[in-house]
């Protein structure tokens, strides 16, 4: 999906999904193999787990376009990585179209601070979740207590797998991103895990 907007075209990709999905679907088939060659390429190299980044949010297209769409294709990609752990990312609200991530075969989904939390769990089903911790208002312009605030408050609300939201700026002050590892920390300690 993100290959297409970057290679295609934003604009002219998301009007394609609607006025012509047939081209929009040779597209994500296509790319699709350059998602599989990369991902190939970073487990050869030794990775654990790698990080798919398709940005189909809701700020740019419906829950049913993911559906018609992209599932199948991200169903095709955790079919060929089977055993091998794949999380998604996709930045912004995604609340409604989670359990279609899920569907997809993603055991672990990255998500953005937009999404509530609670809910997020519900929609998410048996897939993990990691993510949420804001980082423009709490990583960036916050301190070290802002973060040991928020991240108590993602693992009290039953996140095991704490990150930040997304890519971070590259201005974060190391302290808060120390700060995230501590609240874990004290977080385990506190609840014996």
């Amino acid at each position: 999906w993100t290959l297409s907007y970057h290679l295609h075209g934003v604009e002219e990709f998301l009007i394609e999904t609607m006025t012509e999905p047939d081209k929009a679907k040779a597209f994500l088939d296509r790319f699709k193999q350059i998602t599989i060659a990369f991902g190939e390429a970073q487990f050869a190299a030794g990775a654990d787990a790698i990080t798919l980044a398709d940005h189909a949010t809701a700020d740019l297209v419906g829950p049913d376009a993911y559906r018609d769409l992209l599932l199948p294709v991200h169903q095709a990609i955790n079919r060929h990585f089977h055993g091998r752990t794949l999380i998604l990312h996709c930045c912004g609200n995604t609340l409604d179209r989670m359990h279609f991530f899920a569907q997809a075969g993603f055991p672990l989904f990255h998500f953005d601070s937009k999404n509530d939390i609670s809910q997020s769990i519900k929609a998410s089903g048996q897939m993990m979740l990691t993510g949420c911790v804001n980082n423009n208002d709490i990583l960036l312009k916050g301190h070290s207590a802002d973060v040991t605030s928020q991240v108590s408050q993602i693992l009290a609300s039953g996140i095991r797998i704490i990150s930040p939201e997304c890519a971070i700026p590259l201005k974060v002050p190391n302290a808060n991103l120390k700060a995230i590892a501590a609240a874990c920390s004290q977080f385990a300690g506190r609840n014996g895990s």
